[in-house]
């Protein structure tokens, strides 16, 4: 949840960047909304703001385990396990998958790899900008605890994954049909 807020706050800032007409006419209503937002959700982050959860986060965190071994090696181990997670190897808990099984098919385990650098080379266009946000903030809470590649903690990642999937498959598609008409987009939905 908190780093949802993160995500938000990150759209926000891009929108009021790139489309700063539409939100100063709209400022009023996105105003009521955050209000409305922050106030339901602040059930939420209530623990956070007491620090009833300082103790929770200093025992998961692997910054803690960072500090105490003077080193950043820990840190790059979480980086690589949740970065194989999704084509190699996933969650080693059998709770909450597969053993060890990766988390993606085969085909939208790659078509998951080709978005993602699709959309690094177009990182300043809304869709491909949010598909990365998402992505690289929805990650953190794997990055940043004791317990890599945890598979629930990487569902607010679902909807980014299926953005970059989408993203990838719609360049195929483009492709394939500019280069061959017609029969390109019945090639394609065969290989689909």
């Amino acid at each position: 949840y908190v780093m949802y807020l993160v995500a938000v706050f990150l759209f926000a800032l891009y929108e009021c960047v790139i489309n700063w007409k539409a939100v100063k006419a709209n400022l009023p209503s996105l105003g009521i909304f955050a209000l409305i937002f922050l106030l339901l959700s602040f059930p939420f982050f209530k623990p956070m703001f007491t620090g009833q959860s300082t103790s929770r986060f200093n025992n998961l965190s692997i910054i803690n385990k960072c500090k105490q071994e003077h080193s950043i090696p820990p840190f790059l181990i979480n980086l690589q396990y949740t970065a194989l997670m999704f084509n190699r190897r996933g969650d080693p808990n059998p709770r909450h998958n597969l053993q060890d099984h990766r988390e993606l098919d085969d085909v939208t385990g790659v078509l998951f790899f080709f978005g993602v650098f699709y959309a690094l080379f177009r990182c300043w266009r809304r869709k491909h900008y949010y598909t990365l946000v998402g992505i690289v903030i929805m990650a953190l809470p794997c990055l940043i605890t004791v317990d890599p590649a945890h598979s629930s903690r990487m569902h607010g990642m679902t909807a980014f994954i299926a953005l970059a999937t989408a993203s990838s498959l719609s360049a195929i598609w483009g492709r394939l049909r500019a280069l061959w008409g017609q029969r390109g987009e019945w090639l394609f939905l065969l290989l689909l």
